[in-house]
């Protein structure tokens, strides 16, 4: 995946769990019964919060990845650039 689209996807990941933990969403748990004693909708909010942590982590583990190796591509390009100026006045 592309730096553009990383950042893209962590830009709209607090906006989805925004939109998730919202009343109409989390609503639809409500009165939906009990796991070993807890309430769906507390199931439901700690469940999409933890899956937002582990999304954010899983982007920006990607994210640092493909922006050290954008600097590592530069730094490359700066190094060629030099060498082909180097010959050229010789």
């Amino acid at each position: 995946m592309d730096r553009q689209k990383l950042r893209d996807a962590a830009l709209v990941l607090p906006a989805a769990g925004l939109i998730l933990i919202m009343p109409p969403f989390a609503g639809l748990f409500v009165g939906g019964g009990t796991l070993a004693g807890v309430p769906a909708v507390v199931l439901y909010v700690f469940g999409v919060w933890a899956g937002l942590i582990a999304l954010g982590v899983l982007l920006s583990r990607r994210l640092g990845r493909a922006e050290r190796l954008a600097i590592e591509d530069a730094a490359a390009e700066m190094e060629a650039e030099a060498a082909e100026a180097g010959d050229a006045d010789r």
